[in-house]
């Protein structure tokens, strides 16, 4: 389903790194089912797929994740990834 969202197939393969990556289908069908405009979504599975590669670098087990893990994933991401580099941006 995330193949509604993202056409690219460098794009498709990153949503699924880590060990949220698994999910990223599912979380998509769950947006598209709720009606969510493209964009919209694009960037909430992007998001999801960013937590997920953080997640992976950081060696770092879904089971563990609270609030405060999300916080230092936030800030990370504020420092490093400017909007336009989110996943999928080419490929529309």
């Amino acid at each position: 389903m995330v193949d509604h969202f993202f056409s690219s197939p460098i794009a498709l393969q990153r949503l699924h790194v880590g060990p949220l990556g698994e999910h990223i289908d599912n979380f998509a069908r769950l947006l598209f089912e709720q009606g969510y405009a493209r964009q919209t979504a694009r960037l909430k599975i992007g998001l999801v797929a960013g937590l997920s590669h953080w997640l992976e670098i950081k060696q770092l087990k879904i089971n563990g994740l609270d609030e405060e893990m999300i916080s230092r994933f936030l800030k990370f991401r504020a420092k490093r990834w400017a909007p336009s580099q989110e996943y999928g941006r080419t490929g529309v």
